[in-house]
């Protein structure tokens, strides 16, 4: 039985809202799991990650936090002339630098981008997809930035984890 796009695009509507929560609670949370480890197993610093059909985003979640997009972006943002991951991990990008600097890599021809620290010449090409891919990803997420990891998604996520515990913490003081 084939739909028509109409149908298809309403039946995804539907599901939509409540696909994750169903997920987790149906696999007893070891969908995140699943993600965490394609992410881990798949992804190394450097790559570059596009996952055109990722559904509601969990898995391109995980993965854009160990791709090469944000440590090249950190390196740009802190103006580096050579790489340095000592200098960008737990580096702040905040979502106007990371619109600046993509529309600076959107924007320079190829032969610019090969020269740039941080921008290994064998992403150069690819690098401005991952540029509007991580534009796409503050926006819809509505965040303020991101923090670059060099270290890889386990590390990433407990900083995260680290990071909200001592907010929460602040809040509950200040109360």
């Amino acid at each position: 039985m084939t739909l028509a796009p109409e149908a298809v695009r309403t039946m995804f509507d539907r599901i939509a809202p409540v696909y994750d929560a169903m997920n987790h609670t149906m696999t007893v949370g070891l969908d995140r799991r699943w993600r965490r480890l394609t992410a881990e197993a798949v992804v190394r610093p450097g790559d570059a990650v596009l996952d055109a059909c990722c559904g509601t985003g969990d898995l391109a979640v995980a993965d854009v936090r160990v791709g090469g997009t944000v440590t090249a972006f950190g390196a740009l943002d802190l103006g580096l002339v050579k790489y340095d991951p000592s200098r960008i991990e737990n580096h702040h990008l905040t979502r106007d630098r990371i619109d600046a600097i993509a529309k600076h890599l959107c924007t320079i021809p190829l032969a610019q981008r090969r020269d740039l620290a941080g921008v290994s010449r064998g992403r150069a090409d690819i690098i401005p997809a991952g540029a509007i891919i991580l534009c796409e990803f503050v926006n819809r997420f509505a965040v303020n930035g991101v923090y670059v990891s060099t270290r890889g998604l386990r590390y990433g996520l407990v900083l995260s984890e680290a990071r909200r515990a001592v907010g929460a913490g602040l809040k509950a003081a200040q109360a």
